[in-house]
């Protein structure tokens, strides 16, 4: 296996682009939204990027030109009006060979992040074609200017980052899913770190085991045990990314309960250890 962050040939940022990066500060950071690096670019043709790269999330929006774009198995174009909403645990290409791809964008990470993402991709998935980006832009262009003062205000650095969040949220087409099929993601999401009882699960749906395996199957193309391990397994990368806890620990925290659930889970899923996934994050 080789190294999990890999950049090839990242082609990029004329002199016109305006990108701010992370400054080191003491703040405490589990309750605050931030960013590694925010702003515009104008991409140059050749554009090239091929990455996997730990616990921040992307949001990057189109402004004009186009890229392509690869990731969760799948590969699409990025037009003008497009925003993406990537974790950048998962690998991802994107390349424009024969245009500039011109973006605002922002690299984030804070609290429960992957509980919002995981709500987008349930109900969005990772792309909208037509975002309305003009909230987007004026919050990243004020973080942007926020990141050149000597002494930057993280907590309104973080109240930006939230707005846009917000904002993404709101833009949120009506669900793929059905109510009864989003209430049992949403026990999933609150309850993960508890042993699974699929039983009272159904019993708080009013529907049979076997009806709802069924149901749950056929919205989201996986079993509610398989979906629960998911869950678990973003929970784990938040912790290993931005802590300092045991394997044994996450373990716990995340509901496997024990290291060799948790290494067999990430081993399937993610297709290494935690322990390589931490040690590679950055």
């Amino acid at each position: 296996m080789g190294t999990i962050f890999k950049i090839q040939e990242n082609l990029t940022a004329n002199q016109s682009s305006k990108v701010a990066y992370r400054k080191e500060y003491s703040l405490p950071q589990h309750f605050l939204y931030q960013c590694r690096h925010v702003g515009y670019e104008y991409n140059e043709k050749g554009y090239y990027i091929d990455r996997q790269n730990g616990v921040t999330y992307l949001l990057a929006f189109t402004k004009s030109g186009s890229a392509t774009l690869q990731y969760e198995g799948e590969t699409i174009t990025l037009n003008p009006g497009s925003l993406i909403f990537l974790s950048l645990a998962n690998h991802n290409i994107i390349s424009a060979p024969e245009n500039p791809w011109e973006i605002y964008f922002i690299h984030l990470f804070g609290p429960e992040i992957d509980t919002i993402y995981n709500s987008v991709y349930q109900n969005q998935g990772y792309h909208f074609s037509d975002f309305n980006a003009d909230k987007f832009i004026e919050s990243i262009m004020a973080i942007y200017e926020a990141y050149q003062s000597e002494e930057v205000n993280y907590y309104h650095v973080s109240s930006l980052v939230y707005q846009i969040l917000m904002d993404v949220l709101m833009q949120i087409k009506p669900s793929k899913y059905d109510y009864v099929i989003m209430k049992a993601i949403d026990y999933m999401e609150e309850h993960h770190a508890e042993p699974f009882d699929l039983n009272k699960l159904c019993q708080l749906l009013f529907l049979s085991k076997s009806h709802f395996i069924h149901k749950f199957h056929a919205q989201t193309g996986m079993s509610p045990k398989r979906y629960l391990t998911e869950i678990r397994v973003q929970k784990a990368k938040r912790y290993l990314g931005q802590t300092k806890k045991s394997i044994a620990e996450i373990a716990q925290l995340t509901g496997f309960e024990n290291e060799k659930n948790i290494y067999y889970a990430f081993k399937t899923i993610v297709g290494y250890s935690p322990t390589e996934f931490r040690s590679n994050l950055y």
